[in-house]
């Protein structure tokens, strides 16, 4: 399931630019901590889940709004979201099992 944020469903776009890939895998205890990727570089990211929901306890994704809500999706394999890089995101502790996902970023020159 493809789950647009602000509209940005533009795959075209990260095939043809795509500037970084990374595949993830956290075991218990590991989280990836808050982030905003204020990058010069950075513009659009792109998370999809490579593990079922089923095989590991919490590590929910986790975007933090500038208003300071916080949104929290659980990624099924297969699932995606694309967002700005500038806003900040995080990955709550795995408790058991493992949670793998594909990080991308799109780039492009500066905004000016």
């Amino acid at each position: 399931m493809i789950r647009p944020v602000f509209g940005l469903c533009v795959v075209e776009l990260l095939l043809n630019y795509c500037c970084s890939l990374l595949v993830n895998a956290e075991s218990p205890g590991k989280h990836f901590g808050g982030n905003s990727e204020n990058n010069m570089i950075r513009k659009l990211t792109i998370v999809m889940g490579l593990s079922s929901a089923k095989d590991y306890g919490g590590g929910e994704f986790q975007i933090i709004f500038p208003t300071k809500k916080v949104k929290t999706l659980k990624f099924n394999v297969g699932d995606v979201i694309m967002f700005p890089s500038t806003i900040p995101h995080r990955v709550r502790p795995v408790k058991w099992g493992r949670r793998i996902s594909l990080v991308g970023w799109y780039g492009g020159p500066p905004f000016r």
